[in-house]
């Protein structure tokens, strides 16, 4: 069984590997040799891609991994078949049995008042009362005293509207069969994957992490006392991961072994251990996660890199990865010190804008630099004839696959938003769903494309033979491939032409594409003089081990642009 099991793992970690390596058009994995070969490890990861996350963990990692999934998820028809055939553990979660409580609540201190409430019916003591609409407002329920009033063991977080909330009321449940199964498979060496944040979400910060991680580790060392757990953060950074052909980085930390004295400690008191444990754990996935505190210092922080990193300066997965993440960590950090500092507010004002009249002209940073103001209209003109008739030969290359594919990719995108509407419904974190339409994209391609791909092939054998059909079937395959990669490159194409042609079609369209580049040369310089004058105080002595990119490659750059000489983006990495 334990060998069927394993062959069953290795196939379907194939599988989806193909899979996902189709739906992302570049799946980076850094840190492998940070993954302990042998002896029980918890993998933890941020949780944005709902089960995509557990996937791309599963097909980067070589170690074998039983995932800590939902219960409910284990019921679904085609999700609860494949988690069972991985050896997931479902874990009953009280946000997935809660109930709508009747009427509205306000609190002062621990002392909770309802209207229209049922308290005496409706709530238990142990049970928890969740606020609609705010992730980190919950509380247990110490007594209920009536159907109006209620007390709870600790306040609130923050005080409740004076006109009342809405709220849920989520059971007590008992994980004890959970914890002994966890246990049990880490004293026997093997890896836990867990998604600490608790549900996936589309937010630019993790969410608060649950303890249930941590009396995992020490439950199993104080049970095992010959087991010794280590736990690898494994940080999944998506660049638009709901969609098609997008970018992912996988990174894992570096390995926390677990010190004996917190073993000692969790004998004597539990809760400290297990809160000194899940801080070291929340710096861990921190390690290894791009965080931002909102989306516009996200779009902020992604434009600046993008300024900064020399267009010739081709960088690794390693060194990409990392340059975002030192200018997530540093805008966040002087932002916060130089609030009122009128040079910095400059510097964020003038990107800012330069973003904002990017998106009125339907331009990406990129393509700004690729008009040249020298260029003349008859160069222009030829160039966009050859790439015009480049576009027709491959569309004629690519036609038969894209009418082939056209209903899947259809069906799959509209059924994966559907389900994003209802799955922001029901959820207190989600922003707008997003972190399930990867997932929906594949679970709907695995049903639609079988059996559409079964009905090409059985008509092809019904008009023209068996043979035929033999044929016909890893062509439709291939071709489908084919097709993918070449509607890629017209895309890119297209996005490079825009500026080109309406360059040629309006005067005041090329003058404003020309203020905006040299507005990204001055942007530029003063971004980088700005990283060299801040850097030192946000990361002190780190600074210079932190650089990712050369002081004399920048030098190199900043005289190209004060002679007037702007290069067009060569890197791939600053197309994204």
């Amino acid at each position: 069984m334990e060998r069927f099991e394993t062959f069953m793992y290795v196939l379907l970690r194939m599988f989806f590997g193909t899979m996902l390596r189709l739906f992302f058009s570049q799946v980076h994995v850094i840190g492998q040799e940070n993954i302990p070969r042998e002896g029980p490890v918890i993998f933890v990861g941020n949780h944005n891609n709902q089960f995509v996350d557990p996937l791309l963990l599963m097909t980067s990692c070589k170690r074998t991994a039983s995932f800590i999934i939902a219960a409910v998820s284990l019921h679904r028809p085609v999700i609860g078949f494949f988690a069972r055939l991985l050896r997931s553990i479902g874990v009953r979660r009280p946000q997935d049995e809660a109930i709508s409580g009747a009427g509205t609540v306000t609190s002062s201190g621990t002392t909770v008042t309802g209207v229209g409430t049922k308290f005496l019916s409706q709530v238990k003591p142990g049970q928890s009362l969740a606020i609609v609409g705010y992730n980190d407002l919950l509380a247990k329920v110490e007594q209920v005293v009536s159907d109006s009033e209620l007390r709870i063991k600790a306040p609130f977080e923050r005080s409740l509207k004076p006109t009342g909330e809405h709220f849920k009321i989520r059971p007590e449940l008992d994980h004890a069969e959970l914890f002994s199964t966890v246990w049990e498979s880490l004293a026997s060496n093997r890896c836990i994957g867990i998604f600490p944040e608790g549900g996936s979400h589309d937010r630019t910060t993790l969410l608060p992490l649950k303890g249930g991680v941590s009396l995992m580790a020490l439950g199993a060392m104080n049970q095992f006392p010959d087991c010794q757990v280590t736990i690898v953060a494994c940080g999944l950074n998506y660049f638009s991961g709901h969609r098609f052909r997008s970018h992912v980085y996988v990174e894992y930390s570096q390995p926390l072994v677990i010190p004996q004295h917190l073993v000692d400690k969790y004998r004597r008191n539990k809760r400290d251990a297990c809160t000194e444990l899940m801080e070291s754990i929340e710096k861990l996935m921190l390690s290894v996660t791009m965080t931002y505190p909102d989306v516009d210092t996200m779009r902020t922080v992604h434009m600046i890199r993008r300024l900064y990193q020399p267009s010739t300066k081709g960088l690794t997965a390693e060194q990409y990865l990392e340059l975002n993440r030192n200018f997530a960590i540093g805008y966040s950090a002087i932002r916060e010190e130089l609030l009122n500092d009128p040079q910095f507010s400059d510097y964020e004002r003038r990107v800012r804008e330069y973003d904002r009249r990017l998106w009125t002209l339907g331009l990406k940073d990129w393509q700004i630099s690729q008009l040249h103001p020298d260029t003349s209209w008859m160069q222009m003109l030829v160039l966009l004839a050859q790439r015009l008739m480049v576009m027709v030969l491959l569309s004629l290359a690519a036609l038969p696959g894209f009418v082939l594919n056209a209903p899947i990719a259809v069906l799959a995108r509209v059924l994966a938003s559907r389900e994003a509407t209802k799955a922001k419904a029901k959820s207190d974190v989600k922003v707008k769903g997003l972190d399930v339409i990867a997932s929906y994209k594949i679970l709907i391609s695995l049903v639609v494309v079988p059996v559409t791909y079964t009905l090409y092939t059985s008509i092809v054998w019904a008009v023209y033979g068996f043979g035929s059909a033999c044929i016909f079937l890893p062509a439709h395959i291939l071709l489908t491939y084919a097709s993918i990669r070449i509607l890629e490159e017209e895309v890119l194409m297209v996005r490079s032409s825009i500026p080109q042609l309406f360059s040629l079609s309006h005067r005041r369209y090329s003058e404003e594409i020309e203020r905006l580049q040299r507005e990204r040369s001055e942007l530029q310089l003063s971004i980088r003089r700005g990283v060299e004058k801040y850097g030192p105080r946000v990361f002190g002595q780190e600074f210079s081990k932190r650089r990712v990119v050369s002081f004399d490659d920048l030098a190199a750059e900043e005289r190209r642009i004060t002679a007037g000489k702007l290069s067009p983006v060569g890197s791939p990495q600053c197309r994204r």
